[in-house]
């Protein structure tokens, strides 16, 4: 049996999506190249090493759709379909710009998000894929819904609150940025070379 994906209406879902799985497909990549001694490689101790680059990606994600879900749920319920399409809030802006791994300003992790040495020792592939899968299938399941109109609170600040659309494109944004620390150590003079 063929398998098709799904051809999302909506426009930014539809590129939110792509950069998803390219995103998705890129981090694989490191984990086949890569060896475990590589994977684990410190330049100090100050440093995420990639496996806990992408366990706290898991960790944060993981967060990220735990609040999503009840979102999607009521903006089913309330039958909120999208009528214009999605645009960040001015506050929304400029986090994502402050996100975007170009930017010199750091945010500095939330314990909430930082990974548990049982997430590095675990099976980290395995745990990214599944959480990615789920983001994956959220945005196939909410495709046509307003993603505007209902709010969800930041999994480590309440006070902090987003719409559907600006939590799917902070947490994009979020894995490129991460993805590009990744490349850093890779190029670093100091990354074992097997």
């Amino acid at each position: 049996m063929n398998y098709t994906p799904k051809v999302l209406q909506d426009l930014f879902l539809q590129s939110n999506k792509s950069e998803l799985c390219y995103l998705r497909d890129e981090i694989l990549v490191i984990f086949d190249k890569y060896s475990d001694k590589q994977k684990k490689w410190k330049p100090d101790a100050n440093k995420w090493c990639i496996d806990e680059i992408i366990a706290h990606l898991s960790r944060s994600l993981k967060l990220y759709l735990e609040k999503l879900d009840p979102a999607k749920v009521k903006t089913k319920e309330k039958g909120l379909v999208q009528i214009s399409s999605y645009k960040p809030s001015l506050f929304a802006q400029v986090l994502l710009a402050f996100l975007n791994p170009e930017s010199t300003f750091r945010i500095p992790t939330f314990p909430a998000f930082k990974p548990t040495i049982a997430q590095v020792n675990g099976n980290t592939e395995r745990e990214f894929t599944e959480v990615i899968s789920g983001y994956i299938n959220y945005i196939n399941d909410i495709d046509g819904y307003d993603l505007k109109k209902i709010k969800l609170s930041s999994p480590v600040l309440p006070l902090l609150r987003f719409s559907i659309g600006e939590a799917i494109e902070i947490n994009i944004i979020h894995i490129q940025r991460h993805l590009d620390q990744i490349h850093q150590l890779i190029n670093h003079p100091g990354f074992p070379e097997n």
